[in-house]
């Protein structure tokens, strides 16, 4: 879709009925590639479908077997005429690495029924596979990433159970207009120990410090650069807290549902895809109307479950990329946080007590 003279990706749904076309453009006879390899119109396999063995060719300067194969689609009311270019892996056994023949090139003639409107078109194929392992088949039905498909059925959970203990840092990068903004960050969530702290770096090396004191309500800010300590009390504003029930004036330490922002937000499974060198993600998004403001608010989250070849269990948060749209969908802001190190169970008594330290000592003596 183009908005004022901007691409933007939009996503359609379509409920596959019995009826369902094997066309996926309308206006011209362009029949899915599944059709072609022997499936029908709802990706069940074709009983009627058949090859008939022509010769033997090359192609590309490699021996090749062709086959045929024609068939009519009820549907589109479609004739389809196929011609096939399989590898030949008994004359050439060093191209027969999967010890079975695959496609190179697909040749597609059609003719429709109601006005005898002819096409022809053609697939070279320069990589073929089939008996897909589970990641594979996830990364092959992956939607692109940052695309949200409204009411789309989501085949896989997001994630939702947490250490009541974590620890993490990475950096943060936030796009707004013309202006790039990077941070670092630390950060520490304990509720058993009802603390949360907030370590940040901007670009130019000065170092905060926000402590969340759940038991008193109050919040320490330190700035490490003067030495300079802030305390006030708790208000509506902080992320990591949400109000009592019944009494709004009063919070409490939220939980690391809240922390991780899944938990106002119903996400979708989008599929699996590579999110650093040998590790693979499996990715979620959602997206929600802003409240009080105009335009929607849309969140990706990539978890990573495998590295190396080797399984992640639990699975680990990797990136988090907050989006926000006006109301014709045009991205206006982005945010990018990518974790590096996440743990549980950190050492937050050694982290917060430092903290605490530094502040008392900034403050002062009093009375």
């Amino acid at each position: 879709m183009v908005t004022d003279g901007q691409i933007l990706p939009v996503c359609l749904r379509q409920v596959i009925e019995p009826v369902a076309t094997t066309s996926t453009i309308q206006s011209a006879i362009f029949v899915k590639p599944s059709v072609l390899l022997g499936y029908d119109a709802r990706d069940a396999i074709n009983p009627n479908f058949g090859t008939k063995f022509i010769r033997t060719s090359q192609l590309r300067f490699m021996p090749v077997n062709i086959f045929e194969s024609c068939f009519y689609l009820n549907d589109s009311h479609v004739t389809v005429a196929v011609t096939y270019y399989m590898t030949d892996i008994a004359t050439f056994p060093s191209f027969g690495y999967m010890n079975y023949s695959v496609p190179l090139r697909i040749e597609v003639r059609t003719k429709s029924a109601p006005d005898g409107n002819e096409g022809t078109y053609f697939y070279n194929i320069f990589r073929f596979l089939s008996d897909l392992t589970v990641e594979q088949q996830q990364q092959a039905l992956s939607i692109p990433p940052g695309i949200f498909c409204l009411n789309q059925t989501n085949t896989k959970p997001a994630p939702s159970n947490f250490s009541d203990k974590i620890s993490m840092n990475g950096e943060v990068l936030i796009l707004f207009g013309k202006e790039i903004i990077i941070e670092s960050l630390d950060t520490i969530y304990d509720r058993s120990f009802q603390f949360a702290q907030f370590k940040s770096w901007s670009k130019n090396g000065e170092q905060t410090i926000e402590l969340h004191d759940f038991a008193t309500g109050l919040v320490y800010r330190y700035l490490a650069s003067t030495r300079q300590c802030k305390v006030w009390t708790f208000n509506s504003s902080m992320s990591d807290a949400i109000p009592m029930p019944g009494q709004s004036q009063f919070f409490q330490m939220a939980s690391p549902l809240h922390l991780f922002l899944l938990d106002n937000m119903n996400f979708q499974y989008t599929g699996s895809r590579e999110c650093h060198s040998h590790m693979l993600c499996h990715v979620w998004i959602g997206e929600n109307a802003r409240s009080n403001q105009s335009g929607f608010e849309r969140r990706e989250w990539y978890w990573a479950y495998q590295f190396n070849n080797q399984t992640i269990e639990p699975w680990i948060p990797i990136r988090l990329i907050n989006t926000r749209l006006d109301a014709q969908h045009k991205p206006i802001a982005l945010m990018e946080t990518n974790l590096y190190k996440y743990r549980t169970n950190p050492l937050t008594e050694f982290e917060v007590d430092g903290t605490i330290a530094d502040c008392y000592r900034a403050l002062g003596p009093t009375g």
